[in-house]
């Protein structure tokens, strides 16, 4: 039926115009075919026999508007569908623009120290979590949100990315409903390799680092759980590669939810979009973090400010 929808809505307008005119038409002919067709059979074969064939008429006619009403109710879903989709859009650009306010506001400071100032004018690991926060809003303000608690789809979005102190992936930005750590990253402080079996270490481990949905962890054989009943909260994910302007991997992008089915391959073209929108945030502020992290100083570095004004 999508299929059917998607041909028509691309189709011209006067093509659209053709089909649904052509189709009353049509109604309209059979009418009166009809029309004729019963009298003469009630004349030949007798009322009976039209009672038999009106009733497989009606049949015929209830499948019939059955299937136009069906294809009605499809293409409304898929508009509202797709006008929800533009409405998550634009709520991404906000909240990420909300950011960029923010960092406005805080330049107003007066006193700055030199760790302020690398902060402030640079990066820092602030600016990923706040990428991370625009992320979770996005996706609990178009999707997480229901009057029963049941019905309510929660969500985890974590920045995925390998650590300056170890080198094994870590997790150093994340956001939830409940504002608390991944589980996992307890665990962590014991086993620093707990996340090279997951989905974010496959990406990492590929020739060419692409996008992973998992419709359904507990269908997944190959998801591994990092602790007992992790797939319990954690039912359906996408994986989506953070990368730099030269396609080096950065880290990953990664949402969960508690709702199988949610994530699917079907809209993956729509999840890529709308997490690369975040993903170019966090990449610009993940480099620049690298950058401080590889300059050692032989002493105390100092910073030279313009005497000129740039203009």
């Amino acid at each position: 039926m999508k299929r059917v929808i998607r041909l028509y809505e691309s189709m011209p307008s006067w093509a659209q115009l053709f089909i649904g005119s052509f189709i009353p038409a049509i109604t309209f002919y059979m009418a009166a075919v009809l029309s004729a067709w019963v009298a003469q059979t009630a004349s030949v074969e007798g009322w009976h026999m039209v009672a038999l064939y009106g009733f497989v008429f009606a049949v015929f006619f209830a499948i019939l508007v059955f299937a136009a009403k069906s294809f009605i109710l499809v293409r409304e879903q898929a508009r509202v569908e797709q006008e929800q989709e533009r409405e998550t859009f634009l709520h991404a650009y906000t909240l990420c623009d909300r950011t960029i306010t923010d960092a406005l506001r805080a330049l107003h400071a007066v006193n700055i120290s030199p760790g302020e100032l690398i902060e402030k004018f640079t990066t820092s690991l602030d600016h990923i979590q706040r990428a991370v926060d625009a992320a979770y809003n996005t996706f609990e303000a178009a999707y997480g949100k229901h009057v029963r608690t049941e019905d309510r789809i929660d969500f985890e979005v974590t920045f995925m990315t390998k650590s300056y102190l170890d080198g094994h992936i870590t997790i150093p930005a994340c956001a939830n409903r409940d504002g608390r750590s991944p589980r996992s990253m307890v665990l962590r402080r014991q086993k620093p390799t707990i996340y090279d079996t997951t989905e974010t270490a496959a990406i990492y481990r590929a020739d060419r680092p692409t996008v992973r949905v998992v419709e359904n962890t507990k269908a997944v054989k190959t998801y591994a759980e990092l602790y007992p009943g992790e797939t319990d909260r954690i039912r359906s994910s996408v994986i989506y590669p953070v990368l730099s302007e030269s396609n080096e991997l950065l880290g990953t992008l990664v949402v969960h939810c508690d709702k199988p089915g949610f994530f699917t391959a079907a809209k993956e073209k729509y999840w890529c979009d709308l997490m690369e929108v975040f993903a170019k945030r966090i990449a610009l502020h993940k480099r620049k973090l690298d950058i401080l992290c590889q300059v050692q100083p032989p002493q105390p570095l100092s910073i030279q400010l313009p005497l000129s004004k740039p203009f």
